[in-house]
Order: structure tokens, then sequence, then C-alpha cells
């Protein structure tokens, strides 16, 4: 299995005071050990300065290393594929968001995310 990382599923993931955090560590726990992670650059941009926001600068360390440990993929499709994706959409959300479904779509890979807009999204154009 594939799947690509949304912020805030790692967030929730990461922040032990976040409202999801249990069932992302259930919805983790229950992935099997030869899964493939994937993050888009963008997306990875977004963790970290969310992080460093909302946990503090050292946390941002920690963030990396897990993702790391995980031998997650790094993607990135391109600014501009992300963004001619994003005006295709025509709807308010935001670019990481629409590129999260972008990669998703074009590597056949399942969304991990709490976000509800990207997975009404994901599953509009499916």
């Amino acid at each position: 299995m594939h799947y690509i990382f949304d912020t805030s599923f790692i967030l929730s993931l990461v922040m032990i005071d976040d409202v999801n955090h249990k069932e992302a560590v259930k919805i983790f726990s229950s992935i099997p050990e030869n899964t493939i992670f994937h993050i888009n650059e963008i997306t990875y941009i977004e963790l970290l300065t969310v992080i460093t926001y909302k946990l503090w600068f050292s946390s941002t360390k920690t963030t990396k290393e897990m993702i790391m440990d995980l031998w997650t993929i790094f993607l990135n499709s391109g600014n501009m594929e992300y963004i001619k994706f994003f005006e295709f959409i025509g709807k308010k959300i935001s670019v990481v968001d629409t590129s999260i479904v972008y990669d998703a779509m074009r590597y056949d890979l399942s969304i991990l995310t709490f976000d509800k807009e990207i997975l009404q999204l994901a599953n509009k154009l499916q």
C-alpha cells in the first residue's frame, strides 16, 4: 500500500493533545510494515512551519526524523503543476491541499488526512 501524508495527519500523530491524536495513532498502528509513505515538498514545508509555531522549533527535528525513519519518498510534481491544478479546481481550498490530491491521483496514493475538504475533493475526482 502507498500513502501520501497531509499535514493534519502528521500533526495529529505527533501532537499528543491534538483532538485526532488517538485516531491517528490507531490508523497508523493498523498500517502494515511494508507500506510506502510519500509526502510532497510543499506539504513538508507547511508541516515544518506549523510544527514550529505550535510545538516550537526543536520539534521540527523530531518530526523530520520520524518522516525519515519511515523511508518516506519526497514528491515534487512542481509548483506550476500544483498551481494549474489549484486553478482548475476553482474552489476555496489551499494550493497545498490541492497538491496532495494532485499527487494522490498522479501516483495512485491513498491520502492520510483528517482534512474533510481534501477527502471530499479526492472522492469527487475519482
